[in-house]
């Protein structure tokens, strides 16, 4: 496990020197009015990271951190959290979706929390452009899609939990030959649910809590996760700051191997742990 962050740093923080000095790699974005903004990526098992945490606090920097696993550590864990990291494209109608996603039956104008479970099967403006890439998301969503490879894969490994639910071209009501949904019709156990250390809201319009995204270190979670056997589940509990809104997708090690193994990509994973 390693704790990443990406650090940015204004031209007015007057970091340039002591970036130069530490001979570290990072990237300068132009702003309009001849200003700029300083981008670099940095471990906190890295030498220089004492200093630069130190110039971080100093200058209010924005700091975003994220922690990544190895194969090893992902392939001992009995669940994951599978994280859409490849998007391309937006849910259609485009026009209208992030103010009424008519996937859902609407949203909660103040948290994002959607007000039903999926009705309908979602649209696409046209086949996305995959690349390399055997998994992927669309923006304003945290929908799993999946290539026809994946799919057949699923089957001969025999793993359950999940329905492949077609995707539409919009304009068209074509059937996407590139990708389909994973759509996962079931939830966590009700006692399942994050430690009380987490952060939580509760939303003044609709009265829904929800957690604040985990991004540093081991998710943790107590209770029994599910009283099914199966290897793809939903949260209970939904997760986002501001207007995002989403629940985690959980998968059981025999997923996991999947991914790892074959090297598929646009997904990561991080193991969660469970105490009783």
């Amino acid at each position: 496990m390693e704790i990443w962050h990406r650090v940015t740093f204004g031209h007015r923080d007057g970091v340039d020197a002591e970036i130069e000095m530490l001979n570290l790699r990072y990237k300068k974005s132009p702003l309009p009015g001849g200003g700029y903004l300083i981008h670099l990526e940095v471990s906190e098992s890295a030498p220089k990271w004492p200093v630069i945490h130190s110039m971080i606090q100093r200058t209010r920097a924005l700091d975003i951190s994220d922690t990544l696993f190895t194969d090893t550590e992902i392939l001992v864990a009995p669940w994951s959290r599978l994280i859409p990291v490849f998007e391309q494209g937006y849910p259609q109608p485009e026009a209208t979706w992030s103010a009424e996603p008519v996937t859902f039956g609407g949203e909660c104008s103040e948290c994002g929390i959607y007000k039903k479970e999926q009705l309908e099967n979602f649209r696409i403006r046209k086949e996305p452009r995959l690349g390399n890439n055997s998994f992927v998301s669309l923006y304003w969503t945290y929908a799993l899609f999946a290539t026809p490879a994946v799919f057949a894969e699923l089957a001969t490994r025999k793993l359950q939990g999940f329905r492949e639910w077609k995707v539409l071209i919009h304009k068209t009501d074509q059937i996407s030959e590139n990708i389909s949904q994973i759509y996962i019709p079931e939830q966590t156990s009700a006692d399942f649910v994050p430690e009380e250390t987490f952060r939580r809201s509760k939303c003044p319009k609709c009265g829904a809590v929800k957690y604040f995204p985990h991004l540093r270190g081991v998710m943790r979670f107590k209770g029994k996760i599910s009283e099914s056997t199966t290897d793809f589940l939903l949260s209970r509990e939904w997760f986002g700051d501001g207007h995002a809104a989403y629940r985690e997708i959980l998968v059981s090690k025999e997923v996991a191997r999947l991914i790892v193994e074959s090297k598929l990509r646009g997904v990561k994973l991080k193991p969660i742990q469970i105490n009783p």
